[in-house]
């Protein structure tokens, strides 16, 4: 008989049987299709040495103006660059406190225990120790990982009288450090030491008298411990040091909460539970220009300057500094020469800095009249000429030029600046950081010299007015003062939201959103899980609306929450959990114009969508969908698959990648038996066919600067996709286990059994870096369908359930392999499994006969 070609339809179907997939593929791994023909995927390579701390779930890159090319990764515990293959922490900081000899040691133990009352961290977090005194035999320095941190617990059975001993039934729960409150117990005091299993001494005198069984309060979430040698004494101390905590570290998988436990009741107007589980860390990155903004789910947005180098860290974009302080008040020595009027001899530094109108005063009394000011600067700055003239002569005098800048009005805690310098446009909801100021009228310059938002400004007399200080006292009178030091730090920020759940920077005229963010005015800062915000054009510090800017905000209708944002072709898509909306700029009043385009649909985590070709594709929570003007399901031949296969307390974790060579979106989700991303699904959207497989993967980057796809692995390094044969993830090459296995065909619609003698494989190894490439075929026959085995014996009396053909060649074609396989159906299997191979299947030939009817 003739040879009769094999040929199969592209893509993999497990939604129908594999009898019926007769002329299709049923399964593979590691296989793509291209030009309709089965291959091995490309290898992937080890992106240099160095490994990164934590799961990576976000990669993006860019290229800075210096042409300096950087990676950055947003992992659970921290956010890092990574540039010449070397990774740095760039991790925000949460907060910086200071404490004095609150470290307690153990004899013994392995570990130190830090009180800090402000609380705040978790276990895992990391905090950076600076100037600590040693404790014993340890002296806790530099960069520790938090490894416990204990709960709030009451005692009561505390008895004490006015002294510092509390006595209690044995609890092996009280140790040194643990914040005590309770009846009598003075604010701030904690375990000073143990006497033993039923007493400690407190770290001050109880009050108020004689207490029986009385009930204390022991705070241990103030208490955290760091690991260290073993201690050789039990100590308290450290002196005085600086603690600087990093922002906690989230989940490395998806947490289920149960019931009403997801949330508290009542917590807020949006609160229905969060869904059954704890977020994921799972961070939002943007550029803005060439630095980058990024912000983890749940928490602020913070800004990394790329010209300040790798050694910076981000910082919150609250809190975006202008350049430089600015003194608004000048001071020089200096001679009158009452010819003039005027002043000379001026420090050379000073006098460009003075302005005209400035109002002059002299340290030494009887000198300069009051309300003089400065008329003009003449002879090259030299020479100051004064609108008075002066009264007195001297020399080497001092002189003050716009001091007192600050003054207060009777009875309110507000204070007006003036600040007529001109060297930053200060705006109503941006912050300014004042110093050197002394006490105005009982506002004391304690609470003067702090960090404090604008209120209102008044443009034409070139001053502010900052909202009411918190902890000051009214002013007793209206006056001004401050002294001759004050000085200005103004933040470029104003109204930048605190909490978001995603940023983005859009491609039409660069401005920064928020998803899932606090209102603006809203003191509470309470998160609003509909509602975005956008910023100003091009200035990525000023969300507060203004008439003479474009910042604004929307709130969604649909659904309980935005899960994700993609920038695609001329809009911006917003996916809620139950619709999706297109964003386009109109420009003002509106500015950006929201569509309702999609309803009663899903988006199966923040990372789930990807945009290729001028199309959004995204996977739900139980089907596939693109966007291309229109909504629609995506006809998918695995959806049953992937959706029973995946674990869906761990959607979280799914996220999409492209593939832009190949013309694929990948999708990679958790199987039932993992709680990481170790399965993928495959979308070739130019040929509109799908194929599954398995890969530990947690992050995807397809990127035009990079030579190679970026994927971070479980291994915690990057790896470059594509990228020769092999698996090279780890120090050593491993070969890829690739297979692609077709459904059962026969003859006559398998009325006959089928024996086949001869095949000839049509397989390529172009592209193969070993010697001699090979791969396994095997011919898979049994009797019906969902048969193990034939059922009777292959013709020779020989069982063949399964004959695998070597095919040891490096040639286009193989020869012709002699075999002898009897059975109702056959599936065709080919596999590899060693170093160096890529291949391609064509279209195979077999001799094929029908063989009689008789089955069991």
């Amino acid at each position: 008989m003739p040879l009769n070609k094999v040929q199969f339809n592209p893509g993999i179907n497990k939604e129908i049987t594999k009898y019926t997939n007769e002329a299709g593929w049923s399964d593979c791994d590691k296989v793509r299709f291209r030009q309709g023909y089965p291959e091995k995927i490309g290898g992937w390579t080890r992106h240099g040495g160095n490994t990164f701390t934590g799961v990576c779930r976000s990669l993006h890159q860019w290229i800075s103006l210096a042409f300096v090319k950087y990676t950055g990764l947003g992992t659970n515990v921290k956010f890092m660059v990574e540039t010449g293959q070397d990774y740095y922490d760039i991790t925000p900081l949460r907060t910086t406190v200071s404490l004095t000899d609150k470290m307690f040691s153990t004899t013994g133990a392995p570990f130190m225990r830090i009180l800090d009352p402000a609380g705040g961290f978790v276990v895992g977090s990391y905090v950076t120790f600076s100037g600590a005194s040693a404790v014993g035999d340890q002296t806790v320095d530099g960069e520790k990982v938090i490894t416990d941190v204990d709960t709030l617990f009451t005692d009561a059975t505390c008895g004490y009288n006015n002294d510092p001993t509390i006595t209690h039934d044995a609890n092996a729960r009280i140790y040194p450090g643990l914040p005590v409150s309770g009846t009598g117990i003075p604010a701030g005091a904690y375990v000073a030491s143990i006497n033993s299993s039923t007493s400690f001494e407190l770290s001050a005198s109880t009050t108020g008298g004689s207490v029986t069984d009385g009930t204390l309060t022991f705070d241990g979430t103030k208490v955290f411990t760091v690991a260290t040698s073993s201690n050789s004494s039990t100590a308290v101390g450290g002196g005085t040091f600086t603690l600087a905590y990093q922002v906690n570290v989230g989940p490395d998988f998806q947490i289920p909460v149960d019931g009403w436990s997801s949330s508290p009741w009542n917590a807020n107007p949006f609160n229905g539970g969060n869904g059954g589980a704890e977020s994921l860390r799972v961070w939002s990155q943007a550029n803005y220009g060439e630095d980058l903004i990024i912000g983890p789910r749940g928490g602020e947005m913070y800004y990394w300057d790329t010209s300040a180098g790798t050694g910076t860290r981000a910082i919150p974009l609250k809190n975006v500094l202008h350049n430089g302080t600015i003194a608004l008040s000048q001071t020089s020595t200096g001679n009158i020469a009452a010819i003039i009027p005027g002043i000379t001899s001026l420090d050379t530094n000073v006098t460009p800095k003075i302005r005209d109108g400035a109002v002059v005063t002299c340290t030494t009394a009887g000198k300069i009249a009051a309300g003089t000011t400065v008329l003009s600067k003449t002879a090259n700055n030299a020479v100051v000429n004064l609108s008075a003239n002066p009264l007195g002569d001297g020399t080497t005098l001092t002189f003050v030029f716009d001091s007192d800048p600050i003054s207060v009005t009777k009875d309110s805690k507000s204070i007006t600046v003036f600040d007529p310098t001109l060297e930053f446009n200060y705006m109503v909801g941006q912050y300014v950081t004042i110093a050197g100021a002394t006490t105005v009228a009982a506002i004391t310059g304690t609470v003067i010299n702090a960090r404090h938002k604008i209120a209102t400004v008044d443009s034409a007399s070139n001053t502010f007015t900052t909202e009411p200080i918190a902890g000051a006292e009214p002013a007793s009178s209206t006056t001004s003062g401050g002294g001759a030091s004050v000085t200005l730090q103004y933040e470029l920020s104003a109204e930048v939201p605190v909490v978001q759940d995603q940023l983005l920077v859009s491609d039409a005229s660069r401005f920064v959103f928020a998803f899932g963010c606090n209102a603006f005015g809203d003191a509470t800062e309470e998160q609003n899980p509909l509602l975005l915000r956008w910023s100003d054009q091009e200035n990525a510090y000023d969300w507060r609306p203004r008439s003479t800017n474009q910042a604004g905000d929307l709130q969604l209708s649909q659904g309980t929450e935005i899960v994700t944002a993609i920038q695609s072709r001329q809009e911006i898509l917003v996916f809620t959990d139950a619709a999706l909306y297109s964003l386009q700029y109109v420009g003002a009043p509106v500015v950006w114009g929201s569509t309702l385009v999609g309803s009663n649909l899903s988006v199966a985590s923040s990372k789930a969508a990807a945009y290729a070709n001028g199309v959004t594709y995204w996977m739900g929570k139980e089907k596939f969908y693109k966007y291309d003007g229109t909504v629609q399901p995506l006809r998918c031949d695995v959806r049953k698959y992937v959706f029973d296969d995946l674990d869906r307390g761990q959607y979280e974790q799914t996220f999409a990648g492209t593939l832009e060579e190949y013309h694929e979106i990948w999708w990679f989700y958790c199987d039932s038996q993992r709680v990481a991303p170790n399965k993928y699904v495959v979308y070739n959207y130019l040929e509109d066919i799908w194929y599954v497989g398995s890969m530990g993967r947690s992050a995807w980057y397809d990127s035009p600067i990079n030579d190679f796809p970026l994927a971070a692995t479980d291994t915690y390094n990057l790896v470059e996709h594509e990228n020769g044969n092999d698996n090279g993830q780890g120090a050593t090459l491993e070969a890829i286990d690739s297979f692609i296995t077709s459904g059962q065909f026969g003859i006559e619609s398998g009325t006959s059994f089928t024996f086949i003698d001869k095949v000839v494989p049509d397989l390529s190894f172009v592209g193969s870096s070993a010697g001699s490439p090979s791969v396994e075929m095997s011919l898979l026959a049994s009797s019906e369908p969902g048969a193990a085995d034939n059922i009777p014996a292959s013709e020779g009396g020989v069982n063949e359930g399964q004959v695998v053909l070597a095919v040891d060649t490096v040639d286009e074609y193989t020869d012709q392999l002699d075999v002898r396989v009897r059975g109702r159906q056959m599936a065709i299997k080919v596999r590899s499994n060693a170093l160096g191979t890529k291949w391609q299947l064509g279209t195979p030939r077999l001799n094929m006969r029908p063989d009689g009817r008789r089955g069991r």
